[in-house]
């Protein structure tokens, strides 16, 4: 196991230790943190259209759509196009 997935809570003499990847919360995370979730969180984060959204990254609209929605995979060509796109890190979407 390695230390980042540790979270430790130092307040005090007892020492209290949760393994993220064992909890209930990061396993619901994993569920829901589809590439196809996170662009869309992402895209509405930014106030952002599917029009705006291909205008900056050259995808054409229809798609971003079917990526959002998880009917179309985000290859590490688009991934990194999006990534510039909505100024975040490529590998959210892979």
């Amino acid at each position: 196991m390695e230390d980042e997935d540790i979270v430790t809570d130092d307040e005090g003499d007892d020492e209290e230790k949760i393994v993220l990847n064992e909890s209930a919360w990061a396993r619901e995370m994993t569920r829901i943190a589809t590439p196809a979730r996170v662009l869309y969180e992402l895209r509405t984060l930014r106030n952002l259209t599917l029009d705006e959204l291909a205008a900056r990254s050259g995808i054409p609209k229809g798609n971003l759509s079917k990526m959002e929605h998880g009917k179309r995979p985000i290859g590490p060509r688009s991934a990194k196009r999006l990534a510039e796109a909505l100024t975040c890190d490529h590998r959210q979407f892979l």
